[in-house]
């Protein structure tokens, strides 16, 4: 298993997206970073949290972390008994399944945070050109964990995003962030794609339909 370090909030505009998530995941209805009902409540909803402490934002990520591992073992016991594998075959795919659903959790936010991040201002509060809104102390919060591979693709983001702060930025140098980026993206996309392998090589074909239809395996 490969470490995994703090997947952050950033004044990129992934914030947002990162919270979203991780509300979608949990299944749970929440006041704050909430995606349904009128704009005027999802910004205040928004503003709220961003007007939170430090240590008020640490107790809402250690909730949502609860929430969202209460709901994946429900989702396991679920995903166990609609693939008809025993407590013991399961106990040997569950930890490969939980990878490669991290894996897609990744890739999915770092993907809406390409579409609706944009670049931020100082201080993790600047409006994304995009039209997202990053929010999160200096440095960023951490919300949930991600994976090596996914680190240094949101790193070689950042990058880029930097870089075209510089209108004077030279082509080359904008050249090596475009090629980091997408280097960082294609070793994201291969650790998938070797997860979902792994995965599929162990199991029966009626448990290959089943992850199939749930959007787990190609």
């Amino acid at each position: 298993m490969r470490q995994r370090t703090s997947m952050f909030i950033s004044r990129r505009g992934l914030g947002l997206v990162s919270a979203a998530l991780v509300v979608a995941l949990a299944g749970v209805a929440m006041p704050v970073a909430a995606q349904d009902g009128p704009p005027d409540r999802q910004r205040g909803n928004r503003q709220r949290f961003e007007d939170m402490s430090d240590e008020e934002r640490e107790a809402f990520r250690e909730r949502m972390m609860e929430r969202l591992a209460e709901r994946e073992a429900e989702m396991l016991e679920d995903l166990r008994e609609e693939m008809g594998a025993g407590e013991d075959d399961f106990a040997v795919l569950s930890p490969m399944i939980v990878r490669v659903q991290s894996l897609q959790r990744e890739r999915d936010t770092l993907a809406a945070a390409a579409r609706f991040g944009g670049r931020g201002g100082p201080g993790g509060r600047g409006q994304g050109r995009g039209g997202g809104r990053g929010f999160g102390g200096p440095g960023g919060f951490a919300m949930f964990d991600m994976s090596e591979h996914a680190q240094s693709w949101q790193d070689a983001r950042a990058g880029l995003e930097e870089a075209l702060e510089d209108d004077d930025a030279a082509a080359e140098t904008l050249h090596e962030k475009i090629k980091a980026l997408r280097a960082a993206r294609a070793a994201h996309e291969s650790e998938l794609a070797s997860a979902q392998k792994e995965l599929r090589e162990v199991l029966v074909a009626r448990q290959e339909a089943v992850l199939i239809l749930r959007g787990m395996l190609d």
